[in-house]
């Protein structure tokens, strides 16, 4: 008897396998690219990112997400304007000052209200109260949050912010120049330096900027009118996932700090980077009534009245509208 296939199953068979690849293809379309620009080096704050790689939550949602490395917010910004970018990650309230300019993009989400800012200072001369500032010397380099905003605390507490003076200098110098009393202060987020600096065993003064009225938008997620138009449901779906990111780092700090490491060559011991994810999700609002990342008005309302203070273009700025949106983000779970 004759072991061979006769010709017409053999057609049958290639035509079931075409067929067969045809619907694999069908059901695992190429996954959508958006890409995403830090306005700084890694730290972990930006841990839901990873975790959100890690656990597979982009994928499911059909988004590449290549993650990249900043220089400062503005570096950022322009990255975006000129179409290199989907998506900054950056303080909220650089992407206000934008707008104000007719730069035309909005915040798509914002995960800190109020960004976690303040100043380092040596306890043999402490800064503790806003009125201490005075007469003190602060390091500064493009892209202090901090510092480029200090008018806005100074106003409020009504405080002389001619008596600060600025040092230029470096941001990676601003502990160094600290410790060699080079300076009286240096600028610090709180869900980043402290944790690194009390393993190294290095104990500073700390000032709480924000508790003084330097309450300005911090952690955001800031797009292009043109893409939340063209994009919106990829844009959508990234921030879905991006949102899981969120939630499973709040379960899993230790877990978040090592997805992110894997993308860290040469970052800090993992328990360091495990107490960043902490802070982070310190200054994150647990979403109940409204979803994770979601804008309030009154947010933006806030930074523009106190920016306005010091600077008299925001006191005329644009509609709310101009500003931000909501429309991507999905509704809280009940």
């Amino acid at each position: 008897m004759s072991n061979r296939i006769p010709a017409n199953w053999t057609r049958a068979l290639t035509a079931l396998v075409i067929a067969a690849s045809g619907l694999c293809a069908q059901a695992a379309p190429a996954a959508d690219q958006v890409n995403v620009r830090y306005s700084w080096k890694l730290k972990g704050e930006y841990m839901a990112f990873y975790m959100a790689k890690e656990k597979g939550y982009f994928a499911k949602e059909g988004i590449d997400a290549k993650l990249g490395e900043g220089a400062g917010a503005q570096a950022a910004l322009g990255s975006l304007i000129q179409g290199n970018e989907d998506v900054v990650v950056l303080p909220g309230i650089y992407a206000i000052t934008a707008i104000s300019k007719g730069m035309p993009i909005k915040m798509i989400a914002l995960y800190h209200p109020v960004a976690p800012v303040g100043f380092l200072s040596n306890r043999e001369n402490p800064v503790r109260t806003p009125k201490d500032l005075e007469g003190k010397s602060v390091s500064t380099a493009a892209g202090d949050t901090t510092v480029e905003y200090l008018p806005v605390l100074c106003s409020k507490a009504k405080i002389d912010c001619s008596k600060i003076k600025r040092v230029r200098g470096d941001m990676g110098m601003r502990v160094s120049q600290l410790q060699a009393k080079q300076v009286d202060l240096a600028s610090t987020y709180l869900n980043v330096d402290p944790p690194m600096l009390e393993a190294q065993n290095l104990h500073f003064v700390i000032f709480d900027a924000a508790k003084f009225g330097l309450t300005v938008p911090g952690l955001a997620l800031v797009s292009t009118d043109k893409a939340i138009q063209t994009k919106g449901d990829v844009l959508r779906r990234f921030i879905r996932a991006l949102n899981q990111g969120f939630d499973s780092s709040r379960s899993d700090p230790t877990g978040a700090a090592e997805a992110l490491l894997k993308s860290w060559s040469g970052g800090p011991p993992l328990g360091v980077v495990t107490e960043q994810v902490k802070k982070t999700l310190e200054f994150t609002p647990v979403a109940t009534k409204e979803p994770l990342g979601h804008i309030d008005p009154a947010v933006i309302r806030s930074a523009l009245d106190e920016m306005a203070l010091v600077n008299p273009q925001h006191a005329s700025a644009k509609p709310l509208d101009d500003y931000y949106t909501n429309v991507l983000l999905a509704p809280a779970k009940n």
